[in-house]
């Protein structure tokens, strides 16, 4: 059947391409795969940045630590100080300021995308 994911067709292996798999069933993906990359690209892209800060304030308060925007304060973890680097984390959540407007265009054009691929395949149905 038609799904917003894809279709997928069921074949039976031929003898000339596969002989040593003959009778064998495959499941192959057969459109959409560009678009669905381009929606879930998308969405990783948006959120990287709030992944970092969201590791960042974990880390610190598994470890008592503070984390702010001011300036690095220390932490030990594991007899380190991670303090440089969880601040560079945190601040880092500036750039969804960046990353979400551009990840929001790429979700948009994915799903429209994805939507164009599959109305176009139904209506070549009929």
């Amino acid at each position: 059947g038609n799904n917003l994911w894809g279709q997928f067709r069921v074949y039976e292996t031929n003898q000339k391409h596969h002989p040593k798999s003959i009778g064998r069933k495959r499941i192959q993906l057969v459109r959409y795969k560009k678009p669905v990359y381009l929606v879930i690209f998308s969405v990783i892209f948006a959120v990287l940045p709030i992944i970092s800060i969201a590791i960042a304030y974990g880390i610190a308060s598994l470890n008592d630590c503070r984390v702010n925007e001011a300036g690095a304060n220390p932490c030990m973890v594991f007899g380190m100080n991670v303090g440089d680097a969880l601040y560079s984390m945190n601040v880092l959540g500036w750039f969804a300021l960046f990353t979400i407007p551009i990840g929001v265009v790429g979700l948009i054009i994915g799903v429209f995308w994805t939507l164009f691929v599959f109305t176009r395949k139904r209506l070549e149905k009929t």
